[in-house]
């Protein structure tokens, strides 16, 4: 009886030893890729695999033994698969893949504890390489090369000669190995990329610091107090408005000025009566008559909406004979009796 309670304690101290105490191991994967979780081989052993610290469920492996799919959740599936050994391999690794996982056997012989972390693969356009450049003539400058990642080295290499000066991640070049080509390599945990630079070209086409420009703006804008920016801005708004009233007047002028054209109706074979009296042959006259038209405006749409509701617009002009003289005012006046011809010409004016 005393020896079954002693196996007891010791089989529950081992449980609890052995939930507290597995081992950690860290491991590194990149994002997309895929990572091998290696556990000791045990024969006959089933091995849970959990996440935590939410303690979901990923799988359970059995040395020699493929996974149960429909056993896994949903986020698993087609992801997981369990290695000869009760290993456990994930594919497609994404952020949420990040954590803590347990694998812990049945029967307590296996418990280690693998701490995942991903990176992302890094290329070359994530290096970036400034210069700062002192002195132009003697080429004195100096470079700086940064990797906007997480957990990122950065080193400097130089195949020419061995003597680096870097300080702080800056790499200053004296100007007897100015020609020399420099190589910037970036790493990370799971890939490393790098970029060579000839520092001389910088000083050959007489760049100055890449952040020159950037720091002279800023320069000029600190040294504006917001007292000044404030009348600049009132000055600038001043100026607008006077050009809108200007260019608004000018507008309205134009369409109250209004053109006139002048147009002709000829009138053919009208006949003078005091001619006619005499026999003589007067032949055809041309009488011109002048139209005014007011100038087409669009910018009244009430005058357009009146002109369109016109399909056409008669004109009469009228028709002036020649001055009759003294000798012809008798034989005018028997034709006075006799009714008159009146002519009319008439003009159609265009369709607005």
């Amino acid at each position: 009886m005393l020896l079954h309670l002693l196996i007891l304690m010791f089989l529950l101290q081992t449980r609890i030893i052995c939930g507290e105490l597995c081992g950690l191991e860290h491991v590194s994967a990149a994002e997309g890729g895929e990572v091998i979780l290696r556990v000791p081989r045990s024969e006959n052993t089933i091995i849970n695999w959990v996440l935590l610290p939410s303690g979901t469920v990923v799988a359970t492996t059995e040395p020699g033994k493929p996974i149960n799919e429909k056993a896994l959740r949903n986020e698993y599936r087609g992801r997981v698969s369990g290695e000869a050994d009760g290993s456990l391999r994930i594919n497609h690794l994404s952020l949420k893949d990040q954590g803590v996982y347990r694998a812990q056997s049945t029967d307590d012989r296996i418990c280690v504890k693998f701490n995942l972390t991903l990176y992302e693969n890094l290329s070359s356009g994530d290096i970036k390489i400034n210069h700062n450049l002192t002195r132009n003539d003697t080429c004195s400058l100096s470079l700086l090369c940064a990797v906007d990642k997480r957990d990122v080295t950065i080193t400097w290499s130089n195949a020419q000669s061995g003597d680096i000066n870097v300080t702080g991640g800056v790499l200053y070049v004296p100007p007897r190995d100015v020609n020399f080509t420099y190589t910037c390599t970036a790493r990370n945990p799971v890939s490393n990329v790098s970029k060579t630079v000839i520092p001389g070209e910088y000083c050959r086409r007489g760049d100055s610091n890449s952040n020159n420009s950037s720091m002279l703006g800023q320069r000029l804008f600190h040294g504006l107090t917001p007292a000044t920016i404030i009348i600049i801005i009132i000055i600038v708004a001043a100026v607008f408005c006077i050009w809108c009233k200007k260019r608004k007047s000018q507008k309205a002028e134009m369409t109250r000025t209004e053109m006139t054209t002048t147009e002709y109706a000829k009138v053919e074979g009208l006949q003078n009566p005091y001619y006619e009296s005499q026999g003589e042959n007067q032949g055809s006259a041309s009488v011109y008559s002048e139209v005014q038209h007011a100038k087409k405006t669009t910018n009244s749409p009430k005058k357009l909406a009146e002109n369109k509701a016109k399909t056409g617009e008669t004109v009469y002009s009228e028709v002036s004979l020649p001055k009759q003289t003294k000798n012809s005012q008798k034989k005018l006046a028997e034709k006075e009796a006799n009714p008159v011809e009146t002519v009319y010409s008439t003009v159609s004016l265009p369709k607005a």
